[in-house]
């Protein structure tokens, strides 16, 4: 039996957008999206991968909050399903209410998970917008300060350029993966 997938989306709040899939066998290929990604394992796990040099399964209960630009893909452990909740945020608009952090972080915090759950359920209601926007900011401002596991963002410049500097000067015999890898401590 297919899963199903609801999605929410309104023109008052072109910042925000939400889809809910139950029993999905959906499976993704590491990608990235423009917006800040927040996602709740609602039943079934999910192995969370792009963030950190091992991937971290996902269980009920969990979220996963991605910045935007980070590669990453969640997928259920083959042939099982699971069901989520992804609620993407323009970058811009969460960097303007307060969002600050950088990578991805997991947060097995109950009361967390259920803030964002009664968020998510009044998204896909009649609320006005003005009530739905002030949720997303009251959220935004829990999961900032709620306990979590932060894991690695992409490379920032301070790395790279280092390594880029290597690999022009030794451009007719440029190091290993490994020894590149070790010089910028990845």
């Amino acid at each position: 039996m297919p899963g199903l997938a609801r999605f929410w989306r309104d023109a008052a709040l072109p910042f925000a957008e939400s889809r809910r899939a139950i029993d999905s066998r959906a499976c993704y290929r590491p990608h990235s999206h423009a917006t800040l990604s927040i996602g709740a394992v609602d039943a079934g796990r999910s192995r969370f991968s792009g963030a950190g040099p091992q991937d971290q399964w996902l269980a009920p209960g969990c979220l996963v909050i991605v910045a935007a630009g980070q590669v990453h893909a969640c997928n259920p452990p083959p042939g099982q399903p699971w069901s989520y909740q992804m609620l993407h945020l323009e970058a811009a608009w969460a960097q303007r209410h307060g969002w600050r952090a950088q990578g991805a972080r997991i947060l097995n915090d109950p009361a967390s998970y259920r803030h964002f759950c009664r968020v998510n359920r009044l998204l896909f209601s009649n609320a006005a917008p003005t009530r739905k926007t002030d949720a997303l900011i009251a959220l935004l401002a829990r999961l900032a300060d709620a306990p979590a596991r932060e894991l690695p963002g992409p490379p920032d410049s301070a790395t790279l350029d280092p390594l880029l500097s290597v690999l022009r000067a030794q451009a007719g015999d440029p190091p290993t993966l490994p020894d590149l890898a070790a010089l910028g401590g990845m």
